[in-house]
């Protein structure tokens, strides 16, 4: 937050991820830190939706439909009024585990039913990435 933030004095907090890594869970985790937006907190997740260096460097040749497949999903489901977390594309070759994605469950979840938008779309290396935004 230094970096973007250089003459602030910002208290900053680290949230850890719940050892379970239910989606459900830290939907619940941002939901009860979502009082906090009303008072001008920002909670920022971050992560990586597609996690397969492999796909990052050409050694996975779906990589590129892959990463735009679960992209898509991730999207609509920020932009989708109201949102429901379900199960996404299946693969091994998507993401090891769940802990990439979860930081994203928990600012949806201190959203409430603000609908996000997708300020921000890209490739790098093959492999689509953007950022969602709340309220």
């Amino acid at each position: 937050m230094k970096l973007a933030y250089p003459d602030t004095d910002m208290p900053t907090f680290q949230l850890s991820l719940g050892r379970g890594l239910d989606p459900r869970a830290h939907l619940a985790i941002g939901g009860a830190l979502a009082p906090l937006c009303n008072e001008g907190a920002l909670i920022i997740g971050g992560g990586l939706s597609y996690h397969n260096l492999g796909g990052f460097f050409g050694r996975v040749p779906t990589a590129r439909e892959d990463s735009k497949a679960l992209h898509n999903l991730l999207i609509q489901t920020a932009m989708a009024e109201p949102r429901r977390v379900g199960r996404g594309p299946e693969g091994k070759g998507l993401r090891p585990r769940e802990e990439h994605l979860l930081p994203l469950m928990i600012v949806a979840g201190a959203a409430g039913d603000s609908v996000g938008t997708a300020p921000y779309r890209d490739e790098v290396m093959g492999v689509r990435i953007s950022a969602a935004h709340f309220g």
